[in-house]
């Protein structure tokens, strides 16, 4: 399965409520790509309510005991913040984007600081315009970067 397959496959799908079909699916991602690790801590941060937060505490500590990398402990401290449903200061989270930077393609790690990111003026679905731009911006060079 390619990255973009795994992350269609799970997306707004995680199977939550089997503990078997959770730890396949982390595993499977943590073996495709650092993205895909990612979609899949990702999508524990944006469990429905139903999900109990003890349950999402134990597939969050699976994933972190299977997965490695440089970001992941900024990235785990960001997702613990959205999974108790807190945000993280607006300068924590535009330093932890610099600290993701360096790694092009990590666009779910991005994703999760976001989540964890104060929100902007205009409403739920827009983090403050600092963390919004920085964002954007890292992206980009990303982008940029892979068309060279």
């Amino acid at each position: 399965m390619t990255e973009v397959e795994y992350i269609e496959s799970i997306d707004a799908c995680f199977p939550y409520d089997d503990e078997k079909a959770w730890k396949a699916t982390i595993d499977e991602g943590i073996s495709i790509s650092d993205n895909a690790a990612y979609m899949a801590l990702y999508e524990l941060c944006v469990a429905p309510s139903e999900i109990l937060q003890s349950d999402l505490q134990r597939m969050l500590e699976y994933w972190a005991s299977k997965y490695d990398h440089p970001t992941k402990p900024i990235v785990v401290n960001a997702a613990k913040a959205v999974m108790r449903g807190i945000y993280l200061p607006e300068g924590e989270i535009l330093n932890c984007l610099d600290e993701i930077a360096p790694y092009p393609g990590l666009y779910n790690a991005i994703g999760i600081l976001w989540q964890a990111a104060p929100r902007g003026e205009d409403g739920p679905w827009r983090a403050i315009e600092a963390v919004e731009q920085k964002c954007d911006d890292i992206r980009r060079e990303w982008e940029a970067t892979q068309a060279r």
